[in-house]
Formats: C-alpha cells, structure tokens, sequence
C-alpha cells in the first residue's frame, strides 16, 4: 500500500494547505512538491498523530478501527456505504466551498486530513478502489485504534454441541465409485454415491466437476489414466488434500450454482473463487479448538459483510 507521501501524490498545493491546517501545522511553500517535502515529516509525528486522532468525531474513529481491522484497507464502495460519500470537486470549487471546514461524513473527514487515501488495487476481477491508511501512518496510530481481527459470531453453548457429528472421508470412496463407473459407461445415478444426510447432497454432477478440477478427468469428462492412476494409489490423506485443494482453487466450482433451492434466472454471474476465499477468511477468525455457533457466525458476516458476493461491491 502506499506511504503518506505516495498517498498525497495527485493532489494540489492547495490541499496540502488544507491538511496542514487541519492538523495545526504551519506551512508555507512555493510548489506542491517542495510543500510535500516540507509537510510530510511533520505529518510523521507520533504525538501529533494521537493529537489529531482524539480529536475526531466517534464515527470518524470507528471508520478508522474498522479499516486497521481490515488490513489497512478496504474497498471505497463499502467504505462509502458505511461512512458517507465524499464530494467529488475540483481544486477551484473546493476553495470555494471549503467542504473541509463542514464535512458531511466521516469519510470528508479523514480525507482532509490526509488520514484517508484513495488508490486503485488489481484484484482478481481487476483493478477496484479502495480506501486506505498511508502504510507509515498506520503504526503511530493510538493503541486503543489498532483493533484485532474481528472474529465473527460466538462460542457455542453446551447445549449447543452435545451431539458431536464427525467429518468423514466418505467422498474418496464416492471419487472411486464415480470414477469407475465413468470408466465403464455406467449411468451417473444418485444411488451410487454415499447417502449424505441434509440439504445439500453430493451429487454425481457436483462430484464430476471436482473430479475434472483436480485434473483427473479429460475434456469429454473421461478419467485420466495417470492421473487417475496416482489419485487411486496414493494414501487417504494425500488423496482428501488434493481434492480439498483442487476445490479450493477452482474458478469451475460454483457453490451458488449448485444450491438445490435456488433457481439461476437471466443474465447474471458471480465470481465463486473469491467468494469462497471470503468465506475462508471469515472462518479464519474463529479461534480453533473451539466450538462455534453457526447461527450467530451467519448472522455476523450478513451485518458485518453483507456484500461479499456481490462483485462490483
């Protein structure tokens, strides 16, 4: 991510006057460049940092913690969503209108003061806005700003886990089933595939698109001799990881897709890997060796990240 002088790049010398005044720093330069030089180190100053930071309004704080709890970043059309727009001007009108000094969100307001940056990211759908804190900024921030991960939901309650239902490894011996059944031409029927219990059985259509991310199946959907081969003959456990693997990767694997309730309608698409990718950090919080109430994770990505599957945000 960019430094603060990286962040200030783009702007006018009028808004570094802007920020300087904001922070209570006297300043004076005859070009931008010269009152970047002469600004920046200032800016760098823990105790003024902590100054500047207490005197934010709350909501101007919380947009803070909320991006250091993120990385250091976050997408400008959530950040936006959550912490109000910032109006868009140009360097005349804003000299005018001095939004600065009335600020209609959270977001003006740390913008102004230089604490908030905007830069363009490649992601894996491409290039996206984000919001950001200028990287050399971020450890002079005041302690009680730098929050932890924020972990998602809550522990379970003993009545909560007192049926444990254990994993299995069932779906290496459906991987062969199919398999072999491809092999022979056989029907790709449910009954030959493990009774799954709930609402989201392995299907052998499911289980043929896995089959074919993990490289074991050819294009008209046929296994791979060698591959197939070293699948077969390797242990349990290396047989599961490469499956889980394979699942993990794949752009192919499409879990909304394949929801039995849902129906897919008109022109649309979803980008399943970064979905799943999501999810897979979401989870990532939840402390292990711990059990964890579904219900509550659920409802806490839907307040919390409620746009995660929505591509443009």
């Amino acid at each position: 991510m960019p430094d603060l002088a990286q962040s200030l790049e783009g702007y006018d010398l009028g808004y570094l006057q802007i920020v300087a005044e904001l922070w209570g720093i006297e300043f004076s330069a005859a070009e931008f460049h010269q009152g970047l030089d002469n600004l920046v180190p200032l800016l760098l100053n823990p105790q003024l940092v902590a100054d500047v930071v207490d005197s934010l309004p709350p909501k101007a704080k919380e947009a803070i913690e909320d991006i250091l709890s993120n990385g250091g970043r976050m997408t400008w059309a959530i950040f936006t969503r959550r912490y109000g727009e910032v109006r868009e001007m140009g360097p005349g009108r804003r000299d005018r209108a001095l939004p600065y000094r009335d600020p209609l969100s959270p977001a003006e307001v740390l913008l102004y003061r230089a604490i908030l940056g905007r830069v363009f990211f490649d992601t894996p759908k491409g290039p996206e806005e984000f919001a950001f804190i200028p990287t050399d900024l971020i450890p002079l921030m005041p302690a009680d700003q730098v929050t932890s991960v924020q972990t998602l939901g809550r522990a379970a309650l003993p009545a909560e886990r007192a049926h444990t239902i254990l994993a299995t490894d069932r779906i290496l011996a459906d991987a062969c089933t199919l398999l072999a059944a491809l092999r022979m031409g056989l029907p790709e029927g449910e009954d030959r595939l493990s009774p799954y219990s709930g609402d989201y059985p392995l299907t052998p259509a499911t289980l043929k698109v896995l089959l074919a991310a993990s490289g074991l199946l050819d294009e008209q959907g046929l296994p791979r001799p060698e591959p197939t081969r070293l699948f077969l003959e390797s242990s349990r456990g290396e047989a599961l990881a490469q499956l889980a693997l394979s699942w993990q990767n794949s752009e192919k694997i499409n879990e909304l897709a394949i929801i039995p309730q849902l129906i897919l309608e008109g022109e649309w698409a979803n980008d399943p890997l970064r979905t799943r990718g999501s999810i897979l950090k979401f989870l990532a919080t939840i402390p292990q060796q711990t059990w964890w109430n579904m219900e509550s994770f659920i409802a806490a990505v839907h307040q919390e990240h409620p746009d995660f599957q929505r591509p443009a945000g």
